[in-house]
């Protein structure tokens, strides 16, 4: 026969956290996905763009050519902005 925990013995359980955030990514997430993409893992804002667009379903700006600074501007304003 084994014993109970000294926890459930004397009633001690975790304490529940309210959920703050379901659908929102907080500034800081949003931070970290930029400076991860870009300086950890090397991708070029090009290709970031790329891929965000097409998860978002919006084009591209055409107008933005350049890797930096408008391309990079625009895939940060897209995270920012991003749902």
């Amino acid at each position: 026969m084994g014993e109970e925990r000294f926890s459930r013995r004397f009633g001690h359980r975790p304490e529940e956290h309210e959920i703050i955030v379901r659908e929102d990514a907080p500034e800081d997430v949003r931070g970290a996905i930029l400076t991860i993409t870009e300086s950890d893992l090397d991708l070029k804002p090009s290709y970031l763009r790329e891929v965000l667009c097409s998860v978002l379903r919006r084009l591209p700006d055409r107008n933005n050519w350049s890797e930096y600074p408008n391309v990079w501007g625009e895939y940060q304003s897209l995270i920012e902005d991003c749902p």
